[in-house]
């Protein structure tokens, strides 16, 4: 079993998002029967591998906290001094 250690070295020149591998020489089969090949690489922390005939895809999907929630609470007296917006706007950072 040959393996080979991939990093951005591999990258395409176009596209660092791919890194290339290629294994050279293989033997079509054992003289009775083919050989059936594929590839399968380690798990990598925070991803999910998919295999796509040779390819192999990567997808990250970010850790979710749930939902933020809030209230926005008005000290003014119920608006006696008539001074409160008619919106505001709230951003989360």
């Amino acid at each position: 079993m040959d393996e080979v250690t991939l990093g951005a070295a591999n990258a395409s020149a176009d596209n660092t998002d791919q890194w290339s591998y290629t294994w050279t020489g293989l033997p079509k089969n054992d003289g009775k029967a083919d050989y059936v090949y594929t590839v399968k690489e380690e798990p990598v922390k925070g991803y999910q591998s998919e295999l796509k005939e040779y390819n192999l895809i990567n997808t990250h999907t970010p850790e979710q906290i749930g939902e933020i929630s809030g209230v926005k609470i008005w000290d003014d007296d119920n608006n006696s001094s008539g001074t409160r917006p008619e919106s505001v706007t709230v951003k989360l950072l």
